[in-house]
Formats: structure tokens, sequence, C-alpha cells
């Protein structure tokens, strides 16, 4: 068993600079990182999600000004094609949006309530150019 080293004997053959062991321990905790399967996975997930809400905040900016008539701008300057939804109405959304996923009672409140709104601003339309034409 001379062949063995014991913790005592290996921790001398192994003395280093403090400075060369800080350096070897930022250079290990990196490479862990890039192993590291559950973080790799973590952080491109994180990456997609962001990826996924921008293309479908531009999908639907550019879908509501095609839909008005609204040219969207060149690049470099200009409004927005659409205007983007207050604070209120964005966490509005994500409330209707929880709920409707959910159950489908809460599908239906949010379909039903989506429903409303639409004929609402129909018949608000409505009336403002019967209005205007008398």
């Amino acid at each position: 068993m001379a062949w063995r080293r014991t913790k005592r004997s290996a921790a001398k053959s192994s003395k280093k600079s403090p400075a060369a062991a800080v350096k070897d321990s930022e250079s290990g905790a990196a490479e862990n990182l890039a192993r590291n399967p559950v973080l790799r996975l973590l952080l491109a997930d994180a990456v997609i999600i962001g990826l996924t809400r921008m293309m479908r905040s531009q999908v639907a900016h550019r879908f509501i000004a095609r839909k008005l008539g609204i040219v969207p701008p060149a690049k470099g300057g200009g409004k927005s094609a659409a205007p983007k939804p207050s604070l209120p109405a964005r966490i509005a959304g994500v409330i209707a949006l929880r709920v409707a996923t959910r159950s489908v009672p809460g599908a239906a409140l949010v379909g039903a309530g989506m429903l409303a709104h639409t004929l609402y601003k129909r018949g608000k339309a409505r009336r403002a150019e019967k209005q205007g034409k008398h």
C-alpha cells in the first residue's frame, strides 16, 4: 500500500500559490457551468422564451398595422405601426390569459368577454357613423 497517497502527502505535493489557486478555480467554475447539462438547458429555454416573446410581439404589431391599414415605419425612425398596450392593459391581458388557459369555464368566460367587447365597439362605431350622417 505504499503506492497510495495519503491525504497529507497529496496536500503537500499539490501546493500552489494563492493567485494560481484562484485562477484555477475561476476557469474550473466556467468549465463546470459550460458542461452542466441542466444549466445549459435552462439557459437555452430562457433564450427560446425571450425570442418567442419578441417574435410574437412583432407579428402582432404588424398584423394589427395591416388590419388597420397603417404602413409600418421604415427602419431608423418613425412612430410604431400600432400603439403598444399600456401597463394596466398588459396586466389585464396576462390575467385573462391565465384564467383562460387554466380551465374550460375560464376560457368560456374570457371568450365571452372578448365577444362582448367586440360587439360593444362595433355598436359604438355604428352609432358614431349614424350621427355623422344626419
